[in-house]
């Protein structure tokens, strides 16, 4: 402290301090728009600081420390409300948050133009374990706030707090700028659609409530990472500058935000919700909150705020852990809360193959480097053939779709009519077959893993053909006499009782699975074609061989229904039911 009071007369330095009060009480907050007289109020400011913190004779210098205290009060109640009226996050924001993989996180760096003109946030791939000091906000083009405004509000900020700190004031200006941080947080996850839930509350609200805050709190933990925290990284390095102090202000004013977001995720991975509804929802908070990890240890530093460091991992793990342990179960549930007792006509692919698949597909599709990650330290101890290059996850979904077979046999043992459940089966199978070969699925599962099925397929056309035309076929042998005819011809009331049969049971097999189907078109011409090589080759052969026979007139032989040719038309209209 300079000594220029100390040694003058009193009435010196109470007219000074009369006069310094006075300037002080004229400041009006409702013309602070005008150019001029900030810029006065601030030399005045300068000028208190500069003279309050001067040494005075002791009868005056609790006087001098009221009006510095004065002129803290009223600065800090400025400094709040600039912070308070420009509010950061808006509805655009929101609509370029974007969701990253584990394996594809960001890296936050926030880079500016020198003279701060254009300030925008970056995500960059160069992560650094400790703050950037160079906070600019740039490339991912979210704005900060090009408004003239805030441009102008920005500057008073920190002339404010320079003001503060010079003064010895900053933990009046960190309370400031803390409160008024916390107060727009919570705007800024009310505009994302989070409030923050207890953990009791939590475990007991119904599924569709907690569902709803599960996606609000995906899209505010994105919006916090991306867009929140990054923006007040900045401000609070713009606003603090070289001082220790931006650290302790930083860390308070959002702490707060990053625990209430890791609270809620301990309680959704406390949930004893069916693997069927939850599973999903927590692989993508797992996802989320990993993403947004690499963001925060950017922001924070290892080093600063290590509790929460430790409990943001913590929670990441137990999340990644729930959704293995739900994993081999959440098909299962699936399947059986989806399950009706009905069962369904034609043969057709079942409701719940296109159902379970969907979601097998939508697993893979968006889960895939999570899942993989997850189950590799499993995978690893198991001992499989991996060169036909089949992954962690593609040696789960193997279990689910061997799942799924289990179940359609199950069914299958409903259906009554000769080859019905062949044919069923065979639908159900080839559907799984091509959806993978199709789909991202294929490239989990290796190159080996569909020799099991096209075995399955080859047997179970075997098994419907010998079940249904095969047996249709008898009627036409020669053996089906009891052998007392082991002539070369058959006598003519054996021709002609042996064609009544074929014909009637022809007949009744055709009208039973003309309502069957086969949607998919290579399968259906398949069996067609496989149906055509097991009849008309015998029916040719009955024909020919009794149009030589000398006991069999003319007429008899045109009791045959069919001609060859209409038999083939027959054999390949089979199978188009009612495609789905």
């Amino acid at each position: 402290m300079s000594g220029k009071y100390q040694d003058m007369d009193s009435s010196i330095g109470t007219a000074r301090l009369d006069a310094i009060e006075k300037a002080v009480l004229m400041w009006d907050p409702s013309i602070y728009h005008l150019n001029i007289l900030r810029a006065h109020y601030f030399r005045t400011v300068d000028e208190v600081i500069s003279e309050c913190t001067s040494a005075f004779p002791d009868d005056l210098q609790i006087r001098a420390e009221r009006i510095l205290e004065l002129t803290m009060s009223r600065l800090v109640n400025q400094f709040s409300q600039l912070m308070l009226r420009n509010r950061f996050l808006h509805e655009e924001d929101l609509s370029c948050i974007s969701y990253h993989s584990p394996s594809q996180s960001p890296r936050y760096s926030i880079i500016c133009s020198p003279d701060g003109a254009d300030s925008r946030i970056s995500l960059s791939t160069s992560g650094t374990e400790s703050p950037n000091e160079n906070y600019n906000l740039a490339e991912s083009g979210i704005m900060l706030d090009p408004s003239e405004l805030f441009a102008r509000d920005l500057s008073d900020l920190k002339a404010i707090a320079h003001r503060m700190i010079h003064a010895n004031r900053g933990t009046m200006l960190t309370h400031a700028f803390v409160s008024a941080c916390l107060e727009i947080v919570r705007n800024d996850f009310a505009l994302a659609g989070f409030n923050e839930v207890s953990k009791d509350e939590a475990l007991v609200v119904p599924w569709d409530v907690f569902g709803a805050h599960m996606k609000n709190w995906t899209r505010a933990t994105n919006a916090a990472f991306q867009v929140i925290l990054p923006r007040k990284r900045w401000l609070c390095n713009e606003i603090f500058g070289p001082s220790e102090l931006k650290e302790t202000a930083f860390g308070e004013a959002t702490g707060h935000c990053v625990t209430s977001l890791i609270r809620f995720a301990e309680a959704a991975s406390c949930r004893r919700d069916t693997a069927r509804i939850i599973m999903f929802p927590l692989l993508s908070m797992y996802e989320t909150l990993g993403d947004a990890s690499v963001g925060f240890h950017h922001l924070f530093g290892k080093s600063s705020y290590k509790f929460i460091h430790e409990k943001l991992e913590l929670t990441i793990n137990t999340l990644g852990e729930t959704v293995i342990r739900m994993l081999p179960i959440w098909l299962e549930d699936l399947i059986h809360e989806n399950l009706s007792n009905t069962i369904e006509s034609g043969a057709g692919i079942h409701y719940l193959t296109r159902y379970a698949m969907s979601y097998i597909s939508r697993l893979v599709d968006d889960h895939k480097i999570s899942l993989n990650l997850l189950l590799h330290d499993e995978f690893s101890k198991l001992e499989v053939d991996r060169r036909c290059g089949i992954t962690p996850l593609g040696h789960k979904v193997l279990f689910m779709l061997s799942y799924l077979r289990s179940f359609l046999e199950y069914k299958s043992n409903y259906m009554k009519e000769a080859g019905m459940r062949e044919l069923f089966l065979l639908n159900n199978l080839h559907y799984v077959l091509d959806l993978v070969n199709d789909s991202e699925l294929k490239s989990q599962l290796g190159d080996d893993w569909d020799e099991d099925i096209m075995l399955q397929t080859d047997k179970l056309l075997s098994s419907y053909l010998k079940r249904t035309w095969s047996e249709i076929l008898c009627h036409l042998s020669e053996n089906n006499s009891g052998g007392k005819y082991k002539v070369l011809f058959a006598p003519k009331s054996v021709v002609r009782q042996k064609l009544k049969r074929f014909n009637s049971a022809f007949e009744a097999m055709y009208n039973l699975q003309s309502s069957w189907k086969v949607p998919n078109p290579v399968l259906r011409r398949e069996i067609r074609e496989a149906v055509s090589e097991t009849i008309i080759p015998v029916y040719c052969s009955f024909l020919e061989r009794n149009q030589l026979n000398p006991s069999v007139e003319k007429y008899h032989l045109d009791l045959a229904m069919y001609t060859i040719t209409e038999l083939k038309e027959l054999v390949f209209n089979l199978f188009e039911g009612n495609l789905e």
